[in-house]
């Protein structure tokens, strides 16, 4: 695909809109929504729409979504948590028991 370059003489390749200072600026035909105006070389309108009847909708189930995956990290964290304070405890008691019975077994010892 050619990329296409800038004009070679600084030419703007599209007309400008010229805006009168007395115009009211009105919705666009057929809708209603923001009006974004960039300024600069390239303006362009934007127009952004009102959110639809679905979109609380939509919005719900993306939030329930995240919600879910946030819960399913947030346990699975604390079950880890849970396995290695398991594993912590039995280590520190197996310890104790071993240090014990090999205390008992050396102040035996003949010598």
């Amino acid at each position: 695909m050619p990329q296409q370059g800038t004009p070679e003489r600084g030419e703007p390749r599209t007309e400008p809109e010229i805006i009168m200072p007395n115009r009211r600026f009105g919705r666009p035909e057929g809708g209603s929504g923001i009006r974004v105006f960039v300024i600069g070389r390239g303006g362009r309108r934007t127009y952004f729409a009102k959110p639809g009847p679905l979109a609380p909708l939509v919005a719900a189930i993306v939030l329930g979504a995240l919600l879910v995956i946030t819960l399913v990290i947030v346990l699975g964290v604390f079950l880890i948590a849970i396995l290695v304070v398991g594993v912590v405890v039995a280590a520190l008691i197996l310890s104790g028991v071993l240090r014990g019975y090999l205390r008992t077994r050396w102040r035996s010892r003949p010598y």
